[in-house]
Formats: structure tokens, sequence, C-alpha cells
């Protein structure tokens, strides 16, 4: 689970579904919502710049329960609000990747060493370890190379379909999203596409949002008016 807490000590995460997020608390710092273009009203957090309800008051669902009450607020607002966390949650995407990885690659070991013909305990250790520091050091690769960079040929595909577009957005399945941008984008998780490309292309006038299509993953991006 993908969590973090907040200047004011509240606990936050983010939903299994990658849509939202929770914050432990029935207190959140209201001041930076209405900074930010956002109400508070009856429990319910409002964005007044696209006229829609982005948050409301709920009970807590973690099991320790240290309050009864919880805010679930869309993932957009949150970073809206609390754009320093983007990068937190995206290198927190990567850790909780590496981790299932890992687990995958330890089953996978330990099911060999349950065979008939197996190699003796100290043979065994050393190819583990061997494995372990392959796994490492390609681990260490993925996470020093930039994988989104404004430079790259797919963020100048972004902006032409954005300019050919009526209304200035591009709607487009996260799927599809990643056969256009190719290569070791396929296998990519939707979550590290989307934190990726949040991190660049507001820096060149374009906004970009998870939302649904066809009732699956997608990507809306548009010119930041």
């Amino acid at each position: 689970m993908i969590s973090g807490t907040l200047p004011n000590d509240t606990v936050w995460w983010i939903s299994t579904d990658g849509n939202k997020v929770w914050i432990e608390s029935k207190d959140i710092e209201n001041q930076k919502f209405s900074e930010k273009g956002y109400n508070i009203v009856k429990d319910i957090i409002f964005n007044h710049r696209i006229k829609k309800q982005v948050g409301e008051l709920t009970g807590s669902r973690l099991e320790r329960r240290l309050y009864e009450d919880a805010w679930i607020i869309k993932l957009n607002a949150f970073l809206d609000i609390y754009p320093d966390l983007i990068e937190e949650i995206g290198n927190k995407s990567i850790e909780e990747k590496k981790k299932k990885r890992q687990t995958r690659s330890v089953t996978k070991s330990t099911k060999k060493s349950k065979t008939p013909k197996t190699l003796p305990q100290r043979e065994i250790e050393k190819v583990l370890e061997q494995e372990g520091e392959q796994d490492k050091k390609k681990e260490e690769k993925i996470i020093e190379r930039s994988y989104f960079d404004t430079e790259y040929p797919y963020v100048e595909w972004i902006k032409g379909e954005i300019d050919k577009s009526p209304d200035g957005e591009l709607k487009i399945l996260s799927d599809d999203m990643k056969e256009k941008m190719g290569g070791e984008y396929l296998s990519m998780h939707t979550m590290r596409i989307y934190f990726g490309l949040k991190k660049i292309l507001p820096g060149i006038g374009i906004d970009i949002e998870l939302g649904k299509l066809k009732g699956k993953s997608a990507l809306i991006m548009k010119k930041i008016r």
C-alpha cells in the first residue's frame, strides 16, 4: 500500500484502483484547499474551476482506526493541493513494484530448491546471492534512467494531438498510450506512466488527469488555460 504522512501529521494512502486518496482525519488543511480554489461545505469538497465534487468525508477503513472519520479525495485534486508529493508517490510506486518482483523471485527459488535433484546448500546460497545482485543492478539501472523527458518523441506526439483537437484535449486509453510511447513503457504500470507524465507535462503547458474511457483506465491531457 502506497501511503505517507501530511505536514499536519495525518496519514494518507492511495486506493487500490489508484484513482483516490484517503486522508485518515476529519481535520484537513482547509487553507491549502482554499488557496487552490476548492470549497469545503457540509463534508463535501468542491472544485469551482471544473465545477465538480472532488472529495467527501466518510468513515475510516484502516484497521487501527485512530480516527472514525476519513476524507476520500480524487488523486488529481490531492496532487493539486500537495504537488511536492508527486515525486514521493512515484518513487513509492517503483518500490512497490520492486518488492513484488523480489517476492516472485524468492518464491521461484524456493520451488526450485524443493526439486529432487538439488544442489548443495552452499551452491544454492551462492546462486541466490548472484541472482539477488543481478536483480539489484537491474533495479538500480531502471531507477537511474530517466524514462520521462520533454525531449522524447512521445511528448511531441501528445502536443500534436492536443493541437489538432478542437477543444485542446486528448483522451486516450492507458494501454494505447503505452503503445504510442513504445519500448519498455509497454510493461510499465499505468500509475508510473501517469506520475512520469504528471512531472513533465505541466512544464510545457499541458495538464494530465486519470480517467475512464470505454470502462477502462485512461489518461486525459489538455492545455492549461
